[in-house]
């Protein structure tokens, strides 16, 4: 069987294609090489949940629905709800974007 440290020295970046040739381009050689020698990772993109939040506020006002935006964002519409202060505050936002009183 192969070490994978020894094979991991011999890494260069023209070996690397697909995602590890992305990795290796944005996040350096080294990173790669660590991948390949057995790092499992998990990135949550639960960073990026202000910007939903943001970002589904805009659409339901420009008239989206909860369904159209829970899809369009790749979330439930409970998880929506429960981002924007539950249902009442969503149809406030689709109310004010319709141009009517809320």
């Amino acid at each position: 069987m192969v070490d994978p440290a020894e094979l991991k020295d011999l890494i260069e970046p023209k070996d690397l294609t697909g995602d590890l040739a992305l990795i290796s381009s944005v996040c350096g050689l080294d990173v790669a090489k660590a991948i390949v020698s057995g790092v499992s990772l998990y990135i949550s993109d639960a960073a990026l949940n202000p910007s939903r939040v943001r970002l589904a506020k805009k659409l339901s006002r420009k008239g989206w629905h909860s369904k159209r935006i829970a899809a369009y964002l790749g979330v439930s519409e409970r998880w929506l709800r429960n981002q924007l202060g539950g249902a009442g505050n969503l149809d406030q936002l689709y109310l004010e974007g319709l141009g009517g009183e809320a």
